[in-house]
């Protein structure tokens, strides 16, 4: 009985901490605009990562691309509060940063534009070659940098 308790109290405590980072992250504001409960077909993608808000997800994710949009889940035991997303192309705007010394592409959703969905560059060439260039991002050499502000400038009148 004890054992039982214990398992219990196990499942729990680990929902529990499913919801949580779902709710810091911003899954749940996603999947509050884009929750899918179709499967759906294309190339897939296994144990991938992203970072979403505040939450890092570190090869638990699922993604499914094709010409329509991207599907998101995770695997089965890190599911709970986290429902399969999709998330149409026309909704995806997406950028190349770099964040220490990773380049990483930032996806940012029209219907939830303040969360951001990192992906790895790797992922995002994939999705861009499975979607048959539906989804774009902007390359770093295109990001416009802005003009530096030296005190030192040494170009006065």
């Amino acid at each position: 009985m004890d054992l039982l308790w214990a398992l219990l109290g196990m499942a729990a405590f680990w929902c529990a901490i499913a919801i949580a980072v779902s709710r810091v992250g911003g899954w749940w504001r996603i999947a509050h605009q884009y929750r899918s409960g179709q499967v759906t077909t294309g190339d897939r993608y296994w144990f991938e990562y992203a970072n979403i808000g505040g939450a890092k997800y570190m090869g638990v994710l699922i993604f499914t691309v094709n010409l329509l949009g991207m599907r998101v889940s995770l695997l089965p035991l890190f599911r709970p509060a986290h429902p399969p997303i999709f998330v149409p192309w026309e909704d995806v705007h997406a950028k190349q940063v770099k964040l220490w010394w990773w380049n990483h592409v930032e996806l940012r959703f029209s219907r939830v534009p303040d969360v951001p969905f990192r992906v790895s560059l790797v992922l995002a060439r994939n999705m861009e070659v499975a979607s048959q260039s539906h989804f774009l991002y902007e390359r770093a050499s295109q990001v416009k940098q802005e003009p530096k502000n030296s005190e030192h400038d040494t170009t006065g009148p």
